[in-house]
Formats: structure tokens, sequence, C-alpha cells
């Protein structure tokens, strides 16, 4: 089993804001314990609290319990746990919807039929590879979009979507409360780096990101810019 990670960035009726995210990492199954050990193990080196959560914009403002932690060390924590996905095992995700120009439509509905579809892709990319069954679940922050995700995604399932149906698809989304899950975490800081650029065209974190984008042959399929 594959697991997606997802959040979003970005306040969908925020009218000052031009764009929203969302955005995750896909991981098997057998693989989160050790990279959830090795988020702790990031926490522990830079002294942070271990009740700390790990969100992109309260790290970067200082924000609650980031408060009296150095703006640098805030900054560091975040660069190294975006590093934490090596290697190509790991792929990133992301759909970048310009709500101006897709105003008649839910940014949230928009973004989660691109992450969703590419995420079936890369299943069935699997699949011939590795001539194994693949499955896929998504799990998400329980502040996205909760109802409307699951009723989206078992719409695709049975009739599809723009492009055809979800074939590897286990289960509708879980949701889960990012408190109880470092991968949810590492969601929300992947969703704000991929935002950052976007919105603000600061690249710090996006760079970090750019390079487990899920691709093959040269064609990048992890991101999709609707712009």
């Amino acid at each position: 089993m594959h697991l997606l990670y997802i959040d979003d960035s970005g306040t969908v009726k925020d009218r000052l804001q031009k764009h929203f995210v969302l955005a995750g990492f896909s991981i098997f199954e057998t693989e989160t314990y050790m990279l959830s050990r090795r988020i702790e193990e990031i926490m522990e080196k830079f002294k942070l609290p271990a009740d700390a959560e790990l969100h992109g914009s309260p790290m970067v403002t200082g924000s609650g319990v980031w408060r009296s932690i150095l703006k640098q060390t805030r900054i560091d924590c975040i660069h190294e746990c975006l590093r934490s996905l090596t290697d190509a095992r790991f792929r990133v995700f992301a759909a970048v919807v310009d709500k101006e120009k897709y105003y008649t439509k839910n940014p949230v509905i928009t973004a989660f039929e691109q992450v969703s579809s590419r995420f079936d892709q890369y299943l069935m990319r699997q699949f011939r590879k590795d001539k194994k069954p693949y499955r896929g679940l998504m799990i998400c922050d329980k502040a996205t979009s909760e109802e409307t995700l699951q009723a989206v995604t078992h719409t695709y399932i049975e009739k599809g979507h723009s492009w055809g149906a979800l074939r590897n698809f286990a289960e509708v989304p879980l949701f889960l409360d990012s408190k109880a899950s470092r991968m949810i975490q590492l969601a929300d800081l992947i969703a704000y780096g991929v935002f950052q650029k976007y919105e603000r065209g600061n690249d710090i974190f996006f760079k970090d990101i750019e390079p487990r984008f899920d691709r093959d042959i040269g064609n990048i399929y992890g991101l999709k810019e609707l712009l």
C-alpha cells in the first residue's frame, strides 16, 4: 500500500491571496515508522519541544509555541525535515490553482482532481514496472474539506474524473488530526513551501521540494500548475 499524505496552503475565501495549493508526498506503508523517527531526531537535534507541531506559517513567523525559538533554528528545522525525503522512494505531488482564473470552480476540488489522478497514474506506472497490484490511500489533515473530498473521491472511483476513473485507490480519503501525525505535518511543510513559491515568489523551501516531484523518463508528473 502506498500512502499519500496531503495538506493545503492558502485560504480559498481570502481575496488577498491569489493561489491555492494542495500538496503532499507518497510513501510505502512499511516506511512510515522510519521517516517519523527521522523527523523526531530532527526535533531532538534542534532541542525543540516534543509536542511542537510542524506547521510552515507558525514556524516562519514565530507564532504560538515557536515564538521563543530563534528564527534561524525554525528555518533550519524546516529545511532538514523537507530534505528527509531523500530519494526516489518518496514522491511529491502538488497542484497550484490560480483562484482568479478558475473562479467558477471550487479550487479545492480542482486541485484534488489533479493530485488524486496523478497519484493514481504513479501507482499504475509502479504496477507496470514491478508487476504488483499496488493500491493507494490518501490521508489528509482534518482541517481540509473532509466531506467534499470523500464524496468527490467516491465519484471518481465509481464514475470517473475528467480523464478517466481512479483505478488504484483502496478507499476514499482518511482524515487525521495533524497533532497525531508527523507525516501530515510534513505534508503541511511541503504545501507551505509550494505556496510560498507561487504566492510570494519565495523559493527558499521549494528548492528542497523540487527534486522529489514525481517524474519518469524526464517528465515531471507530480506538479500541476493551473495558472
